[in-house]
């Protein structure tokens, strides 16, 4: 579930004929984004904030239904039924969608993007990477030196992911 590719292939109708989205009660079949087989069942609940969120109903992948052996972290050889992967997400008009973050239960990231390298500098131990990212060319990624596999060029792209728990918003006023 690097990405959530919803299948068209709706397997539920709105619950609430009443309800102000339409996604509100939906059940949804996640497909992998590496194997293209079904992967979850999941049901879109919308919160009183008007916000959607999605849990899983139902993990599809075989010896995987009732613990994730192959997840990281806090999902590792839990059960991911009723684990909620979709939070925040908000109707902008008509059938778009925006401002939701996807955690995926395998590596946990729930905000992933690709940037293109504007700035490399170096800091002894560490190197600070400027970045045009979903917009804002003033996003400081901060790299350990260790970290050799990575190819740090002005003009490259690299994809950036981390959780939102983990990382700092300043007003820049």
């Amino acid at each position: 579930m690097k990405k959530i590719a919803l299948a068209f292939g709706l397997l539920g109708l709105t619950t609430f004929a009443n309800a102000a989205d339409a996604l509100n009660g939906t059940v949804w079949q996640t497909i992998d984004d590496e194997t293209k087989q079904p992967k979850a069942i999941v049901k879109f609940t919308e919160q009183k904030d008007g916000s959607l969120t999605a849990s899983i109903q139902k993990y599809l992948v075989a010896g995987q239904e009732n613990a994730c052996s192959k997840c990281e972290g806090t999902y590792h050889n839990k059960p991911l039924k009723g684990v909620t992967i979709v939070h925040s997400l908000k109707n902008v008009g008509g059938t778009n969608y925006d401002n939701g973050s996807i955690i995926d239960p395998k590596n946990q990231m729930d905000n992933k993007h690709k940037g293109k390298i504007e700035e490399v500098i170096y800091h002894g131990d560490h190197t600070r990477v400027r970045l045009d990212i979903l917009g804002n060319k003033e996003f400081i990624l901060k790299v350990p030196n260790s970290s050799a596999r990575m190819d740090i060029k002005v003009g490259n792209e690299i994809n950036v992911g981390w959780n939102s728990h983990d990382s700092r918003a300043l007003d820049p006023k």
